[in-house]
């Protein structure tokens, strides 16, 4: 039950006995006074016990293990989760409802994976002297991670923007990210480091459908194609339009599958071809 339901009952029945006894019915109002604290009562104790369709759904480990393997979502993965979840656990559910119960999740595990990662991050940045200027930040983040990962970077702007200190005049979170980058570059080139390299991965993959899996897994659960290995350079992508990470997917432009990216919000799901990407 949506929160803006319970308000609206009470505003309204509130509004209603009020206007009943001011019309003189007086044992009548407070009869309907009673009657409406009963079904507040209800109501309560049912929004606080008895369990939602989230949760329901995520009793089944189902989500969970979905993501453990792959962040891709389309309509015909939606089908198929609505399908188990209809066939083994007899939960029917609406591709809404199923579209929260994965954003919930995935809010979770990034909630969790960030408090994480931060806290690593400030055992390691802070081991010493906490730095007073931007440029001590700068020399203490090459030091420390080198170029470091997109999320490193997002991290060193948390705890600039909790210090307060300036750093960019830009607004947009992907220019501020872009800002911090190349001072970082900055100061390696100073120190006589290497200009930068684009890195190459191996990653799992299905020929089907193109998802990533985790190392070691054969098959892809949902083509039931045999995976192979895959050697492609590091492109590391924030979304243009809700700054959230991005993971790589198979997209459909003018009939054909091309390499991409998709936003893990579910909210957004915003697509861009590789190609885009690069130049973007």
């Amino acid at each position: 039950m949506k929160p803006i339901y319970p308000v609206l009952f009470i505003f309204t029945a509130t509004i209603l006995v009020g206007f009943t006894i001011y019309l003189g019915h007086t044992v009548p109002g407070f009869v309907a006074a009673g009657i409406i604290c009963a079904v507040l009562v209800v109501i309560t104790v049912y929004i606080k016990y008895y369990p939602g369709i989230d949760e329901k759904v995520s009793k089944t480990g189902l989500i969970q293990q979905y993501l453990l393997s792959n962040f891709t979502v389309d309509q015909s993965t939606l089908n198929y989760l609505q399908k188990l979840l209809k066939e083994d656990y007899n939960l029917t559910v609406t591709v809404e409802q199923l579209k929260s119960a994965i954003e919930k999740e995935q809010t979770r595990r990034e909630l969790e994976l960030e408090k994480e990662e931060l806290h690593d991050f400030r055992n390691k940045f802070f081991i010493e002297k906490r730095p007073e200027t931007l440029e001590e930040y700068i020399k203490k983040f090459v030091t420390v991670f080198g170029r470091g990962s997109v999320r490193n970077v997002y991290y060193l702007k948390k705890v600039l923007d909790e210090g307060n200190i300036p750093y960019s005049d830009k607004k947009e979170f992907t220019d501020k990210i872009i800002t911090l980058k190349n001072l970082i570059e900055e100061e390696i080139q100073q120190r006589g480091g290497p200009p930068r390299k684009e890195v190459h991965l191996t990653v799992t993959v299905c020929p089907q459908c193109g998802n990533e899996y985790p190392d070691g897994l054969l098959f892809c659960p949902f083509c039931e194609e045999e995976t192979t290995k895959v050697s492609e350079p590091v492109h590391e992508m924030c979304c243009p339009h809700c700054n959230n990470p991005m993971v790589k997917s198979i997209l459909k432009r003018n009939g054909k599958f091309v390499k991409g990216y998709q936003c893990r919000n579910l909210k957004c799901l915003y697509e861009i071809t590789d190609e885009e990407s690069h130049n973007t």
